[in-house]
């Protein structure tokens, strides 16, 4: 009988493919508290990430990542103190660059017919 060294036994061995199988799971969503369900390949997906389950439902994770979105938005607005007109147009501040972008040094403007 021959003895195999530890390393070289790893180098003879075939390499085989363990699969899991996982249920798919129902869970209650945090936020409306409906249940939904995690499928398997989602549960599998998460577990290679070392993520945790999500707690939310599809449509509430969504929902989630649109508000956060939006008041990123906000915030940018908010930065800007853009303000806006009763047709939703931002109004642009009296001394912007672009809002003179017509007019001339006389105070008329530059296009011709006017």
């Amino acid at each position: 009988m021959k003895l195999i060294h530890p390393n070289e036994m790893n180098q003879q061995t075939p390499k085989v493919q363990v699969t899991r199988t996982v249920l798919p799971r129902a869970e209650f969503c945090r936020d409306c508290n409906k249940e939904f369900v995690l499928k398997s390949d989602e549960i599998l997906k998460y577990q290679n990430k070392k993520m945790e389950l999500p707690k939310r439902c599809r449509v509430c994770r969504r929902l989630t990542i649109i508000e956060d979105k939006l008041m990123e938005l906000k915030k940018l607005l908010c930065k800007h103190t853009a303000k806006f007109d009763e047709y939703g147009k931002p109004q642009l501040h009296p001394k912007s660059p672009e809002r003179n972008l017509g007019a001339t040094s006389d105070g008329e403007s530059g296009m011709a017919g006017s």
